[in-house]
């Protein structure tokens, strides 16, 4: 099961065999540091050399769209145990087995620099190279959507998807304003964090690290205070992976020391689902605040968080985490409407799939495709933030869109309504990623009086 839907293994080996050059196929399931659970396919052929945009065209003939494999492998054979099993420990990860048939070309310009970087993120690949199609890397329609739309917030261009189908990364880059520019004093053919000077590295108790992201600080001005970002969970944190990167971004080229970080069972931190749990949570924030404090040598902290991890924030607060800012950007206030909205969604993902009848053998605890067990829902169910009772840590709530109105008693709170993209309870929005464009320069602007 990926994403909510259900996979059906032997239909796309099936499928794929069918092609007149397969002829052997095996099916698998990865998860890439920066992804959702990817779909696998490697393939065997008899000589003949079918292209990656050929064999996807020929599978999408009869698949539906989460049938369709996110990567196409080929290679040599496929490997056997001594039993005649499938080896699925010996088959290539994606960063091994993903590559081209041209040699890797690393970024040259600073518009190529933006596209590496753009494209490891979406396709979970460490190096992805200039003279590689985006389809034959893995990408499908709903990643060259978020390509295009993510080049335009970055650049104010706009292309077409055409144009991704059809060119290669670095003529994608040769669309962009500043293409022409001067070439990059170094080519490297690091991982995307490590070209857009962001160090990823684990942190806390060896036996249950955390994984984070340190974005360091850039331009004339260097801060006395970092920035710990607490993200959402779930679908949300899916949704909105992109835009707080670029929040992150925004805060380094003003100055700060930014650290992003997965909670314990979630994304790449260590735990299963016995470790999702709030209050394992709100000390996974005090590690994070304590690593970033340490990392970046800044003894002030400000905290944004987005969603439930907002509401996250707030309560490490009001527990006693020291802050200078607290920025909550579309709170959950009321974690049993969370758990009611999130429900509705998932019946309304069945409903349009004809499997509402079977939704409790197809999700389990799982919302979204995301686990819930029964003990967190009930620490949600008990969840209610009332912002004018935080501490008086100097707070600033964000809301996307009206419809939330707080009595202006406090000096050190206030609201804004910025209408802006965040309508987290539309299932047509359920797929895409929050694309933002005012709220994080509202963010860097709420924290730019910090030393």
């Amino acid at each position: 099961k990926i994403r909510g839907h259900r996979i059906e293994p032997t239909e796309i080996e099936n499928t794929l065999t069918q092609h007149p050059n397969i002829t052997q196929t095996t099916i698998d399931i990865v998860q890439p540091a920066i992804d959702d659970q990817r779909l696998v396919a490697y393939y065997t052929t008899d000589g003949g050399n079918p292209t990656r945009t050929e064999l996807r065209e020929h599978l999408e003939r009869t698949l539906p769209p989460w049938m369709t494999p996110q990567h196409l492998i080929h290679i040599e054979e496929i490997p056997l145990t001594h039993n005649g099993k499938i080896d699925r420990d010996a088959l290539p990860g994606i960063e091994g087995g993903i590559s081209a048939t041209k040699s890797h070309t690393p970024p040259r310009t600073n518009a190529e620099k933006l596209v590496f970087g753009l494209c490891s993120e979406l396709l979970g690949l460490p190096n992805p190279g200039m003279q590689d199609n985006f389809f034959e890397l893995g990408g499908h329609s709903l990643l060259a959507m978020r390509l295009v739309a993510m080049l335009e917030a970055e650049t104010g261009a706009r292309i077409s998807p055409t144009d991704v189908l059809l060119n290669t990364l670095g003529q994608i880059a040769g669309l962009l304003p500043g293409a022409e520019g001067e070439l990059l004093e170094t080519t490297s053919t690091a991982p995307a964090s490590d070209s857009l000077g962001n160090t990823a590295f684990f942190f806390g108790p060896s036996d249950t690290p955390l994984f984070g992201i340190h974005h360091s600080p850039r331009g004339d001005k260097l801060r006395n205070t970092a920035v710990l970002i607490c993200p959402p969970v779930g679908r949300d944190y899916m949704r909105s992976h992109w835009a707080l990167r670029r929040v992150a971004r925004l805060l380094g080229e003003s100055g700060f020391h930014v650290l992003r970080f997965d909670y314990s069972g979630t994304g790449d931190s260590w735990g299963d689902d016995e470790s999702i749990s709030m209050e394992r949570w709100l000390d996974d924030i005090d590690s994070a605040a304590q690593e970033l404090a340490s990392a970046s040598g800044r003894t002030s902290v400000a905290l944004l968080g987005l969603r439930l991890g907002a509401t996250l924030a707030a309560l490490a607060c009001g527990r006693g985490l020291e802050a200078e800012k607290l920025i909550l950007w579309d709170a959950v206030i009321d974690g049993g409407q969370y758990l009611k909205d999130l429900s509705e969604i998932q019946n309304g993902v069945l409903a349009a799939t004809g499997l509402e009848d079977r939704a409790t053998d197809l999700t389990g605890e799982d919302l979204l495709g995301f686990p819930f067990p029964e003990k967190f829902r009930d620490e949600l169910r008990g969840l209610h933030l009332e912002p004018m009772n935080l501490p008086e840590t100097h707070t600033t709530m964000i809301d996307s869109s009206a419809g939330r109105n707080y009595p202006d008693t406090r000096p050190s709170f206030s609201h804004l309504v910025v209408e802006d993209a965040g309508d987290w309870n539309d299932y047509a929005s359920l797929q895409s990623a929050l694309l933002v464009r005012e709220i994080p320069s509202i963010i860097v602007e709420q924290l730019d009086d910090l030393p």
